[in-house]
């Protein structure tokens, strides 16, 4: 389990992630609640042969190193890595503190997901114009941060529908638990295909004629991953994404998520967040939302 980070790093990580979560939740919505890529970003995602993303559900820690090899490179990142391990305490603190401003100048390009068909063939003349040497690197390079975001953004997601981390499910599934193979399927389908054990397990009930164990798997292969159109969906990632980094029901008040929010650019109005009293209605809401499965009642 990662370590709580401290408020500027989640205010970074939460500012990177969350407009291209956004946007990646708001096409969901507009496929009836199925998590259905735009095609041109899925033709980004199979230029970079990103399939093996899902062995990083075995280990939240290797999302946070996938990322940060993305940012700057294996070298580099390995010593980082290596620097925290060898320090305690607020040294810990500052370190974060010290990549996340690193963070926030080396890698906004990065965290920028190419939408549109002009923002694809402007990536794709960039990496023309390198040389062969150099596009080696960045190949590699946003293989490591792209398969960290992907599965950050499956794992935000798994808090927002089940209030569980993806992680965790996976975890469960492999001790044993049906109901949790059936929910991390229900967010990421691709571990039916591409995470070996899951492979397996699928295969086996078949083999075996596991009836309840395959209704209840084609149950949740039958059901979209949101049911309904999600009022405030920004906040919903938001929240998700403290929760994640455990940091929504800890001794933080009400005030600092909020100023922690609005640090990280979200719309407080647009997400209806006037004030503590509305925050706090906000967050009984979104509660509900994952004790419903995903189901919104607006």
């Amino acid at each position: 389990m990662l370590e709580k980070p401290s408020i500027p790093v989640a205010v970074k990580f939460i500012g990177g992630l969350l407009p291209e979560a956004h946007w990646l939740l708001r096409h969901a919505e507009k496929e009836a609640g199925w998590i259905r890529f735009p095609p041109r970003f899925i033709q980004v995602l199979a230029n970079l042969r990103l399939e093996g993303y899902v062995q990083l559900y075995e280990d939240e820690r290797q999302m946070a190193a996938c990322v940060l090899i993305g940012m700057f490179g294996e070298t580099e990142a390995r010593g980082i890595v290596e620097r925290i391990a060898r320090q305690s305490g607020n040294e810990i603190l500052r370190s974060m503190d010290e990549i996340a401003a690193e963070f926030g100048n080396t890698a906004a390009g990065c965290l920028t997901l190419p939408k549109s068909k002009l923002e694809i063939e402007a990536v794709r003349a960039a990496f023309d114009a390198l040389p062969a040497v150099d596009k080696e690197q960045v190949i590699r390079d946003a293989q490591f941060f792209y398969s960290g975001l992907l599965a950050s953004f499956f794992q935000t997601i798994s808090i927002m529908v089940h209030g569980e981390k993806l992680t965790a499910l996976v975890a469960q599934a492999k001790g044993g638990s049906s109901e949790a193979f059936g929910k991390a399927v229900q967010i990421d389908r691709t571990l039916v295909t591409q995470f070996r054990w899951f492979r397996d397990r699928y295969q086996r009930a078949h083999l075996e004629g596991d009836a309840g164990f395959l209704e209840m798997l084609s149950y949740r292969l039958r059901n979209p991953v949101f049911k309904g159109k999600i009022r405030y969906r920004e906040l919903w990632l938001a929240l998700a994404m403290l929760d994640m980094m455990g940091l929504l029901d800890g001794p933080l008040k009400f005030r600092e998520l909020i100023d922690m929010l609005h640090a990280a650019g979200l719309d407080l109005a647009r997400n209806g967040i006037e004030d503590e009293g509305y925050f706090g209605k906000r967050l009984k809401e979104f509660r509900k939302f994952q004790a419903r499965g995903g189901l919104s009642m607006h």
